[in-house]
């Protein structure tokens, strides 16, 4: 991680030398461009898939008090 953050200040270092510093950001902001576009690519086209099915039995729950008296079984 601290690579990239010299490499960084060396690369914009000489961009700014080269191109000035509006050319530097015009450079960065090319890169962040390609970089969103190559994310953009490599997203699944569809959304998460809905969670499965489950049987009601699972979905009951007991009541609170079930803690101080036995509940009944279900019928």
């Amino acid at each position: 991680m601290s690579a990239g953050i010299l490499l960084s200040r060396l690369v914009g270092g000489a961009l700014a030398d080269a191109f000035g510093w509006r050319g530097m950001l015009l450079v960065f902001a090319g890169l962040v461009l390609l970089c969103a576009a190559g994310a953009w690519l490599r997203l699944p086209r569809s959304g998460p898939h809905p969670p499965a099915a489950t049987s009601t039995r699972s979905r009951r729950r007991r009541p609170c008090c079930a803690a101080i008296a036995p509940c009944a079984a279900p019928p």
